[in-house]
């Protein structure tokens, strides 16, 4: 029986391809925020069982129609 190398293996593997979502949201915002800011965010994550970027995406949302009644979506 034929022992496998290492390199032989290697050739072997086969990446999955990978789907790609055309919904996916691809704009990224890094932004600095206080130990309160964070303490606070942490806090709405656990109570609202939200993620961090969908409470920003709603805290955008809301100051946008705040800032432009006739904002729609």
């Amino acid at each position: 029986m034929k022992e496998k190398r290492y390199t032989d293996c290697l050739q072997q593997k086969q990446t999955p391809t990978r789907r790609r979502d055309n919904h996916a949201l691809k704009n990224v915002i890094s932004l600095r925020i206080s130990d309160d800011e964070l303490e606070f965010l942490q806090r709405l994550r656990t109570t609202s069982s939200k993620n961090a970027s969908e409470i920003m995406r709603e805290a955008f949302l809301s100051l946008q129609r705040t800032c432009s009644p006739g904002f729609q979506n």
